[in-house]
């Protein structure tokens, strides 16, 4: 008997280890599987994120070059040259019309405010700064004046300068200003006739 109750728990030691061998390897392949399925989940999830982010890209990209184009277009219509002004620098980014206007490439100009300082006529000069000088102080809702630049081959030509902060610090300093310039040379020496 005693004999027969050893072999019974044997034999159900055997067959639990046996079964929850079986078990456990079903556990951990059902662990394995659950696991799988929830990284493919999770990429899948980063996958659609990334997408996302790429589409909201590609329409912003879309729209920046949309708006580029409209504003070129705007500018060449309106035989507007353009200018970009970093005041604390000095820097000045001119358009390749800003330039042409005055007989120049591009490249043949600083990209400072130095160099615009240097083609004004002497004549008008004071009157631009004052203006210019106002409207930096706030004075202004816009810098706007009618004056003579040097033109490469050395001749003067009449152009309206238009142009406003569009970023202040704190203590409302100027820190960037935009504008265009339009020549206005024929229509001036029209006036004077």
């Amino acid at each position: 008997l005693m004999g027969a109750v050893f072999l019974l728990v044997l034999f159900v030691t055997g067959a639990f280890v046996t079964l929850w061998r079986v078990n456990s390897k079903a556990l951990v392949l059902k662990t394995q599987l659950f696991s799988e399925k929830n990284n493919k989940e999770m990429i899948a999830g980063k996958n659609r994120q990334l997408q996302e982010e790429i589409d909201k890209r590609t329409q912003i990209q879309e729209s920046l070059k949309t708006n580029q184009e409209r504003l070129d277009l705007a500018l060449e219509a309106s035989g507007s040259g353009l200018w970009d002004w970093n005041i604390q620098s000095g820097a000045v980014l001119f358009n390749e019309r800003w330039a042409g206007m005055l007989g120049y490439r591009l490249d043949e100009i600083d990209s400072n405010v130095d160099t615009w300082e240097r083609l004004l006529h002497p004549d008008d000069k004071d009157m631009v700064m004052t203006s210019l000088l106002d409207h930096l102080e706030g004075k202004t809702e816009l810098y706007q004046t009618e004056h003579r630049l040097r033109c490469k081959n050395h001749e003067w030509k009449w152009i309206l300068d238009t142009g406003k902060v569009v970023s202040r610090n704190d203590e409302n300093q100027p820190l960037r200003a935009i504008g265009t310039h339009i020549d206005i040379h024929e229509k001036k020496e029209a006036e004077q006739l």
